[in-house]
Formats: C-alpha cells, sequence, structure tokens
C-alpha cells in the first residue's frame, strides 16, 4: 500500500497514482552518471554488433560483386601447407594440384582461376553427355559389365577425348622400360606435370595429370573417385558401396580401360615386395596422401632445373605427409648429396 501525500489516503499501487487526488505514483531517484553508462553501454553493444553484422556480410557482398573465392580458400601453396591436415579433406584435388605448380618452370603465367572455371565447363559438357545417353545404360547394363561406374567412366573418357580434345601428349608417348623411368627429362616442365598443362590451349596431358582431371570431374559430379598410385604411374579407382569392391580406370591411355590390381604389379614398371608392403603404392589415396604425390612431383620439377633447396623443401613436405613411403625419404638423400657434389664440386672449383 502506498499513503497519498496530498489526501494522506492510503491505496494499492499503481500506474495511474492516487485514485482521489490523482497524484502521481512515487517514482525512483535516478543517478544521472548511472543511467549515462547504461546508455554508453546500449550503444558500444549496438556498435559491435552492426561492426559484426557488417564484417559478417561484407565478404559475401564482395565475392558476388568480384567473384573473387572466400577468403579462408588457400589461395597459394603457402596458405595450403599451414592448414591442419584435418582440413584437408575439404579442399577440391584440382585446386590442390594446381597450388603444387606455382612458381614452377612452365608455370609463370598460370592462372588458377581460370584453370578450374575452364574445368567447369568441362564437367558441365560430361554431365549432359552422361545423362543424354544414361538411356544406353538402362536399356542394356550388360554392355557395361552391369556397372554404374563403368557406363560414367566410359562416357567422361570419351567426352574428354573426342569432344573436349584432352589427350595425352604425343611427344611424351614411349613404351615403358627401366631406360624411361631413369630419364627424367621428363619432370623438366611442369606442364607435363600438373593440370595447367591440359586445362589450356594444349589441353595435353600425361599420366602425371590426366588421372587428376577424372578424378577431379568426378568428383564434382559426385562419384566416388580415389586417386592410386603404381611404380611410375597414376590411375583413377571407383569405390563401389557394396561387395564388388573397386573398379581400376585407364584414363591416360588411347582410350578407356580397366584393370586388375595384379596388372599394376608389373606395369608401366615391375614393382619389388617390399615396394608393395609399404602399403601406399596400389592403394586408394586419402587426400593428404594426394597432396603428397604432388609435393613430390613438384620436387622433382624443382630438381631437374637446379633449384635443389626447394626442391629438398617440397619432398621433405611430402615425405611428412607419408612418413610410411620410402621412396619420398630416398629422394630427399637423393637430392642432399647432389647439392654435397655440388658443393664440393664449386669449391675445387675455386681452389683451382
Amino acid at each position: 500500500m502506498t499513503r497519498c501525500k496530498t489526501s494522506g489516503r492510503e491505496h494499492a499501487d499503481s500506474l495511474s497514482g492516487c485514485p482521489t487526488c490523482k497524484e502521481d505514483p512515487p517514482r525512483e531517484k535516478r543517478n544521472p552518471r548511472r543511467t549515462l553508462a547504461v546508455l554508453n553501454a546500449f550503444a558500444v553493444g549496438c556498435l559491435v554488433a552492426g561492426v559484426c553484422a557488417w564484417l559478417s556480410v561484407k565478404p559475401r557482398t564482395e565475392d558476388a560483386a568480384t567473384d573473387e573465392p572466400p577468403p579462408t580458400r588457400p589461395m597459394t601453396l603457402g596458405d595450403l601447407l599451414t592448414l591442419p591436415a584435418s582440413e584437408f579433406e575439404e579442399w577440391d584435388i584440382a585446386r590442390v594440384n594446381l597450388l603444387c605448380a606455382q612458381g614452377l618452370p612452365g608455370a609463370e603465367d598460370l592462372d588458377i582461376e581460370a584453370c578450374l572455371s575452364l574445368l567447369e565447363e568441362w564437367t558441365e559438357i560430361v554431365r549432359r553427355e552422361t545423362e543424354k545417353n544414361q538411356w544406353r545404360f538402362l536399356r542394356d547394363p550388360a554392355e557395361f559389365e552391369h556397372s554404374e561406374g563403368y557406363f560414367k567412366m566410359l562416357v567422361m573418357i570419351t567426352v574428354l577425348r573426342r569432344d573436349i580434345g584432352a589427350k595425352y601428349d604425343p611427344d611424351l608417348i614411349e613404351k615403358p622400360s627401366m631406360t624411361t623411368i631413369r630419364d627424367m627429362t621428363f619432370f623438366e616442365d611442369s606442364r607435363n606435370l600438373f593440370l595447367h598443362g591440359v586445362l589450356s590451349g594444349r589441353k595435353r596431358g600425361t599420366c602425371s595429370s590426366l588421372p587428376v582431371l577424372s578424378v577431379a570431374i568426378g568428383r564434382r559430379l559426385g562419384y566416388p573417385l580415389k586417386l592410386v598410385a603404381c611404380k611410375g604411374h597414376l590411375f583413377v579407382r571407383w569405390e563401389y558401396d557394396d561387395s564388388r569392391g573397386h573398379l581400376n580406370i585407364e584414363s591416360a591411355g588411347a582410350g578407356f580401360g580397366t584393370y586388375g590390381d595384379g596388372h599394376y604389379l608389373k606395369w608401366p614398371f615391375p614393382m619389388t615386395d617390399s615396394e608393395f608392403e609399404e602399403g601406399f603404392l596400389l592403394k586408394s589415396l586419402n587426400r593428404k596422401e594426394e597432396l603428397a604425390i604432388f609435393l613430390a612431383t613438384r620436387g622433382q620439377c624443382l630438381l631437374q632445373n637446379k633449384r635443389l633447396q626447394e626442391a629438398q623443401v617440397a619432398t621433405a613436405h611430402a615425405h611428412a605427409l607419408v612418413p610410411r613411403h620410402e621412396r619420398f625419404f630416398s629422394c630427399m638423400q637423393v637430392m642432399m648429396n647432389r647439392e654435397a657434389m655440388f658443393k664440393r664440386h664449386t669449391v675445387t672449383v675455386i681452389e683451382e
């Protein structure tokens, strides 16, 4: 109850005051400094919230206007290598491959975004042709070994070769021999090794880049594709989600072909028991192992161009990603030995 100062009557608390004299209800005295502090805190809170909202919207607005990639996307090889291994699964194999070509001979004019844009165009061509020919698989699955993976990869590789013109570089086709595996001149030009050699006016690739192209397109179409390494060669694998296991696919030959695992134990180069037992060759590679392959290839390109220290760094990164693969460690030893020989030769020349 509240007593009215004018009428002296008691009445219940009311927002409208005393019902007899209409006196306003008593008001709490306010501290002006406290009121100002509350208003200031509210204003600061609104400003912070506004800035946070602006920052969260602004990149998307700029991306929409300039068509630039999100800032979290790795734009350089250095960006990629600083990512934790747990994030590798999120990145596109094509972007990762092209990043590993940055700064190499043959990649002076590399435009990664232009390459990826062309890759998207090729993917849509493959998608359309696959949908257009789907009736053939439905009509007679036996023609395609009762395998949707067989059918879809046959369409993809046919479209890439016949319609788009992406083929194995005819100047680099040789019959595999122990002579060619030791001939490292192949590694001098990065266009022989990475996707930009295919995603350019040349439209020429090798077994180092054409399988990566197939995997990149297939993953964009939702295909369960893996990259696989054997001795001196890469190929594509369709991973079934049932008891059929997998389907190995040759996408770098004269046309579409499928082979069992045993084929790659002897082709293109015989694999030793110790090489097989390492557990790296002939297995479906994960994203971290794919990056290791690309880094090791980068290292070989740098080595052939006498950039020894950079080659060692690239190969060391590959070895760190896949320490069980002895090949990467052996390559590091070769590079260090070559650097030591170069230094000894330099000292000898100076002394003379």
